[in-house]
């Protein structure tokens, strides 16, 4: 269930999802701070990941880099990673499961082919036939 509601202040976005976890605190100061804050913040309250498992996937699993958080969040949402093996990495504390640089670089690139394809495939369909109006 989502803590996050409409109308919420920056300031109480801040102490929903950092739980009263000084590390997550940090975490979000980054997060809120990233060009995609809003939906990063998004996915993280969708998932439930708040506090301590908040810090423990930014620290411990994603090295501190907000832009790897934000790709597991993508694959996770793309569903090349289970919603439940997404709360199993930010629960374990003791589990190592760091986001490599190559991996993120390697899904970055993949999501982009796939957004380019996208982008090519709704051009080559896309039909707005010329309506001749009337002569006057």
């Amino acid at each position: 269930m989502s803590k996050l509601e409409d109308g919420m202040t920056m300031v109480q976005v801040l102490e929903v999802m950092a739980g009263h976890n000084r590390g997550a605190y940090m975490a979000m100061k980054h997060i809120l701070a990233y060009e995609q804050a809003r939906p990063l913040t998004s996915l993280l309250d969708y998932y439930g990941i708040y506090g301590t498992d908040l810090y423990t996937l930014y620290n411990d699993k994603c090295q501190s880099l907000v832009r790897k958080l934000h790709t597991l969040l993508m694959a996770t949402r793309m569903g090349l990673l289970s919603e439940e093996g997404l709360q199993k990495l930010a629960k374990d504390q003791n589990q190592v499961a760091h986001f490599t640089e190559e991996a993120c670089k390697e899904f970055e690139l993949t999501m982009r082919k796939a957004y380019e394809l996208t982008e090519k495939t709704k051009k080559r369909t896309a039909y707005s036939p010329r309506i001749k109006k009337p002569g006057i």
